[in-house]
């Protein structure tokens, strides 16, 4: 395709705090209500969520709020030398949809529902532009994916990037085995 490809990768010190004190405090924002109200309609993991941002000081959240400004100006920095970041979507395949999330990854007991998709939310709290595409298929039919992020503002060669990527991949239509 024409790019020079190096492997590097940005700061993500403080991300996973970061992230989970906002996404927690925003679940609280949003379903504590529901969840005195009518506990029995949510998933545990979305009771557990509520209970962990009720337990939210304001000062947590301020330095949560803080910490996101200084992650997405680190991944401006990153991303004023490389006009893309390329990495996995999900550190795991598909699952079964009887599963509630992964409790492992590679013999690693996760300690949170959250963390199976830690490195679609390190994205996510750098609020840069990131498109997923498909990358592949599993020997058992399983689809992987590609995440590939670009710079703020850059959205219009996000996308032209990613379909050039799916053009270049020429993967067949299929069903997946799932």
């Amino acid at each position: 395709m024409g790019c020079v490809v190096e492997e590097a990768e940005p700061d993500f010190a403080g991300a996973d705090g970061t992230f989970r004190t906002l996404r927690f405090h925003s679940t609280f924002i949003r379903l504590s209500g529901l969840a005195k109200q009518r506990p029995g309609l949510m998933k545990e993991t979305l009771l557990w969520e509520v209970e962990q941002g009720s337990r939210l000081t304001e000062r947590e959240i301020q330095r949560a709020q803080a910490k996101y400004k200084e992650l997405r100006e680190r991944m401006g920095r990153f991303l004023s030398r490389y006009e893309f970041f390329v990495l996995p979507v999900n550190q795991v395949l598909p699952f079964d949809v009887s599963d509630q999330y992964p409790m492992e990854i590679e013999g690693v007991k996760l300690d949170t529902y959250i963390d199976w998709f830690k490195s679609c939310y390190y994205i996510s709290v750098t609020a840069t532009p990131a498109i997923s595409v498909p990358c592949g298929f599993t020997s058992e039919g399983l689809p992987v994916g590609l995440q590939i992020v670009s710079r703020a503002g850059n959205d219009w060669g996000l996308l032209q990037m990613s379909r050039a990527f799916e053009a270049a991949k020429g993967l067949p239509a299929r069903k997946c085995a799932f």
